[in-house]
């Protein structure tokens, strides 16, 4: 029975860990030390530093709100270049799909803003796409900004 209940709590552990750890093959993320609200302005206010349009902001929150159901904060930010995303479309139209890029900032359950994004290295290889210079130069962007977003 023990070995059971270990055998569960390392599977539950890994898949953890596979899905949030900042370093693994399919998100990058990181705690926050500001407020949700702040942190959004900030990854707003990082995008449009860097030359990047906003193209839609999903406030899943407050949509939510609407229909009065309650959950935690939680925004999910598109952007991107559109001679980049035109480009990658151009090589594969069904990243329509994955595109424009995303950011997401939320609220734990402990109450800790976090800030990531699925990795557009992840996003690109199963299109293979994976070594293209835009998304590499992408990821590291993205990188750059939410690093900025969570002061």
């Amino acid at each position: 029975m023990v070995k059971k209940i270990l055998l569960v709590f390392m599977i539950f552990y890994i898949y953890t860990l596979n899905v949030y750890a900042t370093s693994n093959n399919y998100m990058y993320s990181l705690e926050c030390k500001s407020s949700f609200a702040k942190t959004v302005q900030q990854l707003k206010s990082s995008i449009v530093g860097n030359n990047l349009t906003i193209y839609n902001e999903h406030l899943h929150f407050e949509y939510a709100l609407d229909e009065k159901i309650d959950i935690r904060p939680m925004a999910v930010i598109e952007f991107g270049d559109v001679k980049d995303i035109t480009a990658l479309i151009q090589l594969n139209q069904f990243l329509g799909f994955e595109l424009p890029f995303k950011i997401m900032v939320w609220e734990n359950s402990k109450g800790d803003v976090n800030i990531g994004f699925i990795k557009p290295t992840y996003m690109a290889s199963k299109f293979g796409l994976s070594k293209n210079k835009i998304i590499t130069s992408m990821y590291n962007l993205m990188i750059d900004i939410v690093i900025t977003s969570a002061r």
